[in-house]
């Protein structure tokens, strides 16, 4: 066998944490449209939110329920546990009142009344999963946690037969003419869960935990090898002071024995899932998600596109790219990585402009980065509290360059989390498509920014944040297609999963000659948590790299136009802010072929 290349093994340490990094807890209320359901008497999903993700950033539009900003750290919140037994009431008076006529004001009001009993309820929750994730050993913290994971599916079910509800009765226009986000308005189709349907997400949800539990916790992960025992720890630490055939040994051991874990618990929920897809009338859940989660306004062929001339022109580049600069990554090198102070030097710095630096003044005043210490949850998130109207992002350190482009990932969903005001049942409907380009935008236009505060690494940390970007058009649009082939096989085994993916490793190039290129799909924890989640990274990455494409023409121009796309409407779908701001051109192949050329002539020169 020969030696996995640079870029394969940089591919494998990816599969195993890339995809939780660089997550946005971006995850709209799903609002079942009837036009989306092949069936007209098939009963409709719930806005059921995957776990690990409550909801975060939304639109810029003014919300006449949105409360004004009150600028709170973590260290000083006192968010109240949540008691579902006030929705309770909420809901009796508003069946009430519904039955009565001329009562427009009465019902408008209670709706502002559920929306922020919504903003309550995201809030506890979203504490809850902070708290777990910064101390995820802790057991009270992990029982809270998964209280909310099971409340989650009534609370949104009883919340979405309320909207529909009223948008069914005398009073919907009225409604519909003071909701801010007309993806809203297909609530009024909605129908609710049978016994049946509710059964099954409790199963689904059963399942996220049992995952969330193994990915969590590696201490069951352990081998043998020749008189020594093996954990992920160990290998990681001590793999280069063993011969090549050992730790390829042990490392293929530690797959197998995860991916029975990890693989077999997704193999399990994708089945629960396309049970739910078949009752509600669908083929499969992929499909379900597509139209019902995500609202989507482009097909799995434009993603095709995309990803055709990305394989094609950008390859090159990026494999380059790759194994010039991804050793290191995730490991110290002497550089004090200390991000506290992030959001604070990134706000002082006169490369970026008016919005940017306003938010970022903003999240560092308040102490709204919460740094997760070596024992902490594997992530990299940003979120939202409602009732306080800000955002928090919520880090794992590696005190590495990884830190620094991470971080920069979630500051651009941070910038639009401040900017945005939606509430909180309307900034469910944000297009995370759109929420992605904010995010792999800031990597992009902030990075002389970003690499200024490293000047040691400046031409090193610019080329990890252009790199960090090109993953999510080659790497992650592998990750696409395994996922697409899990929810679409039939009779889906573990097996058959494992050997499916080094198909589709073969076809993007990846070696196949080791086993362990069979398992490492499992530990992509979106997979579980956020199905039909990562083709956004994708097509944001394609329009991100058109707007930073363009900068390189006019950079005051298009920090301009990133500049006011970070403020806006992030309930526009995918499209719209697309052609909105003029970034069809990712569709063309000659965008692709003009962006390889300008890469290699800039950061490949040398």
């Amino acid at each position: 066998m020969n030696k996995p290349t640079v870029r394969a093994l940089a591919f494998f340490i990816i599969c195993a944490f890339f995809m939780s990094f660089c997550s946005c807890s971006i995850v709209p209320v799903p609002a079942p449209s009837l036009s989306a359901s092949p069936s007209d008497y098939a009963p409709t999903p719930p806005g059921h939110i995957p776990a690990s993700a409550p909801p975060a950033s939304g639109s810029a539009v003014p919300s006449t329920t949105q409360p004004h900003r009150e600028g709170i750290p973590f260290s000083a919140l006192d968010i109240a546990d949540y008691d579902p037994a006030a929705l309770d009431g909420l809901l009796s008076r508003l069946n009430a009142l519904l039955a009565e006529p001329d009562r427009t004001e009465q019902v408008l009001e209670l709706y502002y009344a559920i929306t922020n009993e919504v903003a309550l309820y995201y809030d506890a929750y979203t504490i809850a999963q902070l708290e777990y994730y910064l101390e995820p050993e802790n057991s009270e913290k992990e029982a809270v946690y998964s209280k909310y994971e099971y409340m989650d599916t009534k609370f949104e079910d009883d919340v979405s037969l309320a909207i529909s509800a009223i948008l069914n009765s005398e009073y919907g226009d009225e409604l519909a003419a003071v909701i801010n986000n007309d993806k809203l308005l297909v609530l009024k189709d909605y129908k609710g869960l049978d016994d049946t349907l509710k059964a099954l997400y409790d199963k689904e949800t059963e399942l996220e935990l049992l995952y969330d539990s193994y990915y969590t916790d590696l201490d069951y992960l352990t081998v043998d090898i020749d008189g020594v025992t093996w954990s992920w720890f160990y290998f990681w630490d001590n793999y280069q002071n063993y011969e090549y055939d050992i730790y390829i040994k042990a490392y293929e051991a530690l797959q197998i024995n995860e991916n029975e874990k990890l693989g077999g618990t997704l193999v399990e929920l994708v089945r629960v899932r396309n049970e739910i897809a078949a009752y509600c009338g669908y083929d499969n859940y992929y499909e379900m998600v597509w139209s019902s989660n995500y609202l989507r306004d482009y097909t799995f062929e434009d993603y095709l596109t995309i990803r055709e001339y990305t394989l094609k022109n950008l390859m090159p580049a990026y494999d380059m790219l790759s194994d010039r600069y991804y050793p290191g990554y995730y490991s110290g090198d002497g550089t004090d990585w200390d991000m506290s102070d992030f959001f604070s030097e990134l706000s002082e710095n006169p490369m970026l402009t008016g919005n940017m630096r306003e938010a970022l003044s903003y999240l560092s005043e308040y102490d709204l980065l919460l740094l997760g210490g070596e024992s902490a949850y594997d992530a990299s998130y940003q979120t939202k509290l409602y009732t306080l109207n800000q955002p928090f992002v919520y880090h794992k350190q590696y005190d590495a360059m990884y830190d620094a482009t991470s971080l920069s990932h979630e500051t651009g969903h941070a910038v639009n989390g401040y900017l945005s005001s939606l509430n909180a049942i309307e900034d469910n409907y944000a297009s995370i498509d759109v929420c992605e380009i904010h995010s792999n935008g800031f990597e992009l236009l902030a990075m002389d920014a970003v690499a200024a505060m490293y000047p040691e690494k400046f031409d090193v940390i610019k080329r990890m944040m252009l790199l960090d970007v090109l993953m999510c058009l080659v790497d992650v649009s592998l990750q696409v297609d395994i996922e697409h082939m899990l929810y679409t096989t039939d009779d889906l085994t573990l097996d058959k999963a494992n050997r499916l993916t080094a198909d589709i490793m073969l076809d993007y190039g990846m070696p196949t000659e080791f086993e362990d290129v069979y398992y490492y799909w499992s530990e992509i924890p979106h997979y579980s948590f956020s199905a039909g989640y990562v083709i956004s990274y994708v097509t944001s990455a394609a329009a991100a790299l058109a707007l930073w494409l363009e900068s390189a023409q006019d950079k005051n121009a298009a920090m301009a136009k990133f500049d006011d796309l970070l403020s806006a409407d992030a309930s526009w779908s995918f499209m719209e802010a697309v052609q909105a701001y003029e970034l069809t051109e990712i569709f063309t192949e000659e965008f692709y072929t003009e962006l390889s050329a300008y890469i290699r002539d800039v950061f490949l020169a040398s």
